[in-house]
């Protein structure tokens, strides 16, 4: 299952063809698994979980967890970054364990943060 996405960063990628894309957020995971990734449109296409390192939470047990979940990963023109405009955009998926329990799975404090080199 698809999330809400969000959040999102727009920004002018230089010649250099390099950024470093940290994104983190807080999970709230019970008896199933919450994933964030990073696709990025616009001047590249780079879609999610290619090139872009996931964070996620797996927890198949009916209690509830909140974690703070992170990556971070070093974007190059070998890994399809294009100059230009490109945006930088967290999504989430979400898969529910629903055996025998209920699945509870929760998404908060989504950031997001790209810097250019």
């Amino acid at each position: 299952t698809d999330l809400a996405g969000g959040p999102e960063v727009s920004l002018y990628v230089g010649s250099t063809r390099r950024v470093l894309v940290m994104h983190s957020a807080r999970l709230f995971v019970a008896n199933g698994s919450v994933t964030q990734g990073v696709e990025v449109a616009g001047a590249s296409n780079i879609p999610v979980g290619s090139q872009v390192e996931n964070a996620d939470l797996l927890n198949q047990n009916p209690l509830s967890v909140w974690a703070a979940v992170s990556a971070s990963t070093v974007l190059t023109a070998d890994s399809g970054l294009q100059q230009g405009t490109n945006v930088f955009r967290c999504r989430y998926q979400a898969d529910a364990h629903d055996n025998p329990n209920p699945s509870v799975l929760q998404v908060a404090s989504r950031t997001i943060t790209v810097i250019p080199f």
